[in-house]
């Protein structure tokens, strides 16, 4: 298999979702999300309002094998307290030993629950939880062919142009056959800062306890990005990260455009 041809669907899928995103006529909105951090900020979309999402991933890992993931996540105020949302992934694998991996990814439903906002010393906190489908196909390397389910909880603080996210969760993974994984903590800080009235600088650590119940170290990253605001609807963002441990990836960049309406 070709690079030309792992290439093909992918970027047609990219292109027509990009187009989609940009040409949806949208009103002003509250919210830009948090791309290109995988911190969540322990806020929620406005009742009724919409948040779309698309971009790409590009991962190296420490065995030189390259990962390209396209992600689309779309996410839905339900009510002042509650929000939903779906991640739809398209990966890459450039193996280094065998034929090349493409297809898409397991599918992600999540909701969000925000009983308190931030206001004045009180910080906003959240609940969520995240179920990670089996729909990758597991024959051909894209998934475990188990559900992963999650809880996080997370708070958010502003101090004048500046914002700070924690979060904090648990992992229960599928255990698939022949395999003998423990479940994971998961753990982020992010911090955010305006540069500008259109820029804004981020970045974050996270990491987790190894899946892999006979490793020695835990994934351990680090990330930073920008995001320029084009209008109060339009985002794009880019970001770099590199690993903090031996199980962790080499190099991670994301880029990506986000709207609201």
């Amino acid at each position: 298999m070709t690079h030309k041809k792992d290439w093909r669907i992918p970027w047609r899928c990219a292109v027509l979702v990009s187009l989609y995103v940009l040409a949806v006529p949208a009103e002003a909105s509250a919210g830009i999300g948090n791309r290109p951090l995988s911190t969540d900020e322990a806020t929620i979309l406005d009742h009724g309002e919409w948040s779309v999402a698309t971009g790409w991933s590009f991962v190296r890992q420490p065995n030189n094998q390259n990962e390209w993931t396209w992600a689309t996540d779309i996410e839905y105020g339900l009510s002042r307290l509650l929000e939903a949302g779906v991640e739809l992934p398209f990966q890459i694998i450039d193996q280094t030993t065998v034929s090349n991996l493409d297809g898409w990814g397991d599918v992600a439903f999540r909701l969000e629950i925000n009983p308190i906002k931030e206001q004045g010393r009180v910080p906003a906190l959240s609940v969520a939880a995240q179920l990670k489908t089996h729909s990758a196909n597991e024959d051909r390397g894209l998934g475990i062919g188990k559900v992963d389910y999650t809880m996080t909880a997370l708070a958010s603080k502003t101090f004048g142009k500046t914002s700070f996210h924690v979060n904090v969760g648990m992992t229960v993974v599928g255990d698939p056959p022949g395999t003998d994984q423990s479940d994971s903590v998961n753990y982020n800080v992010a911090v955010e800062h305006e540069l500008t009235e259109q820029l804004m600088l981020a970045a974050e650590v996270y990491g987790q306890t190894n899946t892999d119940r006979d490793a020695e170290t835990h994934p351990w990253e680090t990330l930073a990005g920008l995001v320029y605001q084009f209008a109060e609807h339009l985002a794009v963002d880019l970001g770099i990260g590199m690993g903090l441990s031996q199980a962790s990836p080499d190099l991670r960049l994301a880029s990506g455009v986000t709207l609201t309406f």
